[in-house]
């Protein structure tokens, strides 16, 4: 069988080929040590913030803002990396074919946070029999349900859309495709 690839066996991926093996990672350990103490000091000062106009500390409020800080700081850094490199932003995430029929996917999505949530509950259930105090334990680290209407959406599309999307890039793409 003839060779289409012209690249003799065993030889890497051309970085022309693959996108990914254009991006340079040197500044993404930087970037994520600043982009976190830069995280911990605007979620204190959101928080301090929050109890000052409302009178008391809005921990659903820093961590919604928190993850979204974070994946922003992460997604910047992929397309500051694609801009340096020269490299199309599209030809990393790809491109969804027109005509796409998405009920599968949100019915996929639907029977997956369904089982998630039912797997939480077989497990508490266990853990109330085996280990009541742990499981009392776990309860009181949680504390009080995010009733935010806001915070509530906000967390919902990080969980969703934002963190997959950024995750998947970052480390399946750039960081396995570099380091790998």
């Amino acid at each position: 069988m003839a060779r289409t690839t012209g690249r003799p066996a065993g030889e890497v991926e051309a970085a022309s080929d693959n996108p990914f093996l254009r991006l340079r990672t040197r500044t993404l350990i930087p970037w994520t040590i600043a982009g976190g103490i830069a995280l911990i000091v605007v979620g204190v000062v959101v928080d301090w913030a929050a109890a000052d106009l409302i009178g008391r500390s809005r921990g659903d409020l820093f961590v919604t803002v928190a993850q979204l800080a974070w994946y922003g700081l992460l997604a910047a850094w992929i397309v500051r990396a694609c801009s340096k490199a020269d490299t199309d932003l599209r030809r990393l995430i790809g491109r969804v074919p027109a005509g796409y029929n998405w009920l599968p996917v949100v019915g996929l999505l639907a029977a997956t946070m369904m089982f998630s949530i039912g797997s939480l509950y077989v497990t508490a259930y266990g853990l109330s029999h085996l280990a009541p105090e742990l499981l009392v334990g776990f309860l009181m680290a949680l504390g009080e349900p995010v009733v935010d209407p806001i915070a509530c959406v906000a967390e919902t599309i990080v969980a969703v859309a934002i963190a997959p999307v950024t995750e998947e890039t970052l480390f399946r793409g750039v960081l396995v495709s570099r380091w790998g």
